[in-house]
């Protein structure tokens, strides 16, 4: 079984300028965040009288501001940020297929100009992307779930962890099947989806090998910075702070932690995941019995080849 951090790392460096974009916009995204929690810790704090305990009315009216900035930030997500996303996916591809970029513009540009030719909007794209992540998660839940239940002493611990991993790879292996498209230069977005699911049935253990040891990363990196920011406030004056900062002071580092792994963590980890999802399929076809059987188990697959045919099918030889 083959890690291909090396090759993730090198691509991670080629397209450092899009790593930096992602960086920004999140970093622009988490300090919006990070204001709109101040205003309302400090309505909050008006409000409430300014006391240092946290209150019923204090929990009501964090939790309403909460819920409200969390439904935009999800909004924004989706569309802004999905589309810097894909664009970055699209200059891997690129790379993983030619080695190089075509000179005289910017990989910001390339990207988009790259979803223009092979996807068409970015509704399309976000439409496949739901899809793709419904089917994983079907497939991850009903049958890969399945095959890695081992009868031994610890079994049930490992599975947790096993499990945590397949969550925890949805992202980058739907990331890895949109790069999968732009690699083979498709026009139809649903067929190069369905084929890209078929042929991550038939590699899934080296691809799932890859996330475990990102997620491995991710929780050390996550208990690092933790631990960085909290031990010396532990030392100082962190318990002289009114109730309703101290939640702030929290937002304030989940945001900014969310912010250093959104913007620099998960541009590798998406890396990592395309190198090892295209080098594993590249030499192989995919299978008319894989496809048979999630046809069998998924609405949502019988949905994407339903999609994939209208719009110009690929065939899956038997």
């Amino acid at each position: 079984m083959r890690f291909y951090f090396d090759q993730a790392f090198d691509l991670y460096v080629k397209t450092l300028p899009f790593v930096l974009v992602r960086a920004a916009a999140y970093a622009a995204f988490g300090a919006v965040s990070i204001a709109y929690f101040g205003v309302l810790a400090f309505i909050i704090w008006k409000v409430t009288g300014g006391g240092e305990g946290v209150s019923g009315m204090m929990i009501g009216l964090f939790a309403a501001g909460f819920f409200g900035f969390l439904g935009l930030w999800r909004l924004a997500r989706a569309w802004v940020l999905y589309m810097i996303r894909a664009a970055h996916v699209a200059v891997v591809a690129e790379f993983l297929r030619d080695g190089q970029v075509p000179a005289g513009k910017s990989q910001l540009a390339l990207g988009k100009d790259l979803i223009s030719r092979y996807v068409g909007g970015v509704t399309v794209l976000f439409a496949v992307d739901v899809l793709i992540k419904g089917i994983l998660k079907f497939v991850h839940r009903t049958v890969f779930r399945t095959m890695t239940v081992i009868p031994l002493p610890g079994a049930r611990s490992a599975g947790k962890f096993v499990n945590r991993v397949m969550d925890f790879s949805i992202t980058y292996v739907d990331e890895a099947i949109l790069c999968f498209h732009f690699f083979r230069r498709g026009d139809n977005l649903w067929a190069s989806a369905r084929q890209g699911i078929v042929l991550y049935c038939q590699c899934w253990k080296p691809i799932l090998a890859n996330a475990a040891v990102l997620a491995l990363i991710s929780l050390v990196g996550a208990a690092l910075f933790a631990g960085a920011i909290f031990v010396p406030l532990s030392l100082f004056s962190f318990g002289a702070l009114a109730g309703v900062f101290k939640v702030l002071f929290v937002i304030a580092v989940v945001v900014t932690a969310g912010i250093l792994k959104a913007g620099f963590f998960d541009p590798f980890a998406m890396i990592v995941m395309a190198v090892t999802f295209n080098r594993e399929a590249a030499q192989m076809a995919p299978s008319a019995e894989w496809e048979a059987r999630l046809e069998s188990i998924s609405d949502k697959f019988r949905e994407l080849k339903e999609k994939a045919l209208s719009g110009g099918p690929t065939p899956i030889p038997s």
